[in-house]
């Protein structure tokens, strides 16, 4: 009975355990209970130890199909960074590849794409987890002379052996963010009208069409836009710079007609 009772609180441990060590304990004992009931498998005394050591090598790999299929075995929750080139182009650069299918960039070309991250006037952030970048975005935040800021979502990739994880929302929610702290009035992407899983993702987000189809690189891509919900402050501040804008543009006219 102790035995029983040792083995089952192994197997509650392990099932609130982020430790795969614990895991591989448990599947170790099981394995060893198993070896020890099958020589002597023709003894009554035995069969209830080999019908439990079976059912806790089970639990064992059950629990750990579990774990490492929902994301709590990888060691570390996700962590959003700025882009370093240096230290990530060379992930950033695979996992470009791997999506080059479905992804549209107004950047075009892998090198190209390189180059188009570092600029300054840009912002791209990679998603690591446990030390290993799974994914990015890249997006500006864009000032017009008489109209609001707004923002463009250039890039959105993730690694295919990591996807159906919600790293592509928590990236996409990062940005968005950041984009509306900014006082941006609308932001904007593009896709691929076969990309269902990407324009899925956008649509949970609150994005829509903005525009039916639009000529891009000689594909057909579809222009989705999401409205910012700006509070009256991030309006005023809008509008101010606006104002701000013509006023400026008026003395430029004035300046220029009294030459």
């Amino acid at each position: 009975m102790k035995r029983i009772l040792t083995l089952l609180a192994l197997v509650a441990l392990a099932s609130a355990s982020d430790s795969s060590c614990m895991f591989k304990k448990l599947a170790g004992l099981a394995k060893a209970g198993w070896q020890k009931a099958k020589t002597g498998f023709d003894k009554p005394q035995t069969k209830a130890t080999t019908a439990l050591a079976g059912t806790c090598l089970a639990t064992a790999f059950a629990l750990k199909h579990i774990k490492d299929n929902t994301g709590l075995n990888r060691g570390t929750t996700p962590t959003i960074l700025p882009y370093d080139h240096q230290r990530d182009w060379a992930d950033v650069k695979k996992i470009c590849i791997e999506n080059a299918k479905n992804l549209y960039s107004p950047l075009v070309g892998i090198e190209e794409i390189g180059h188009g991250l570092r600029m300054p006037e840009a912002t791209t952030q990679v998603m690591l987890v446990n030390g290993t970048i799974v994914g990015l975005i890249h997006y500006e935040y864009t000032k017009k002379a008489f109209a609001p800021p707004y923002g463009f979502i250039e890039l959105l990739a993730i690694d295919k052996k990591q996807t159906r994880r919600g790293y592509g929302t928590t990236l996409l929610t990062s940005a968005i963010n950041e984009l509306q702290g900014r006082s941006v009035s609308d932001i904007e992407l593009l896709v691929y009208p076969t990309n269902n899983a990407a324009r899925a993702l956008y649509e949970q987000q609150g994005f829509v069409i903005g525009s039916p189809t639009r000529f891009v690189i000689g594909d057909s891509c579809v222009l989705y836009r999401l409205t910012c919900e700006n509070t009256d402050a991030q309006k005023q501040a809008i509008w101010r710079y606006i104002a701000k804008q013509r006023i400026q543009s008026l003395n430029e006219l004035r300046e220029t007609s009294l030459d």
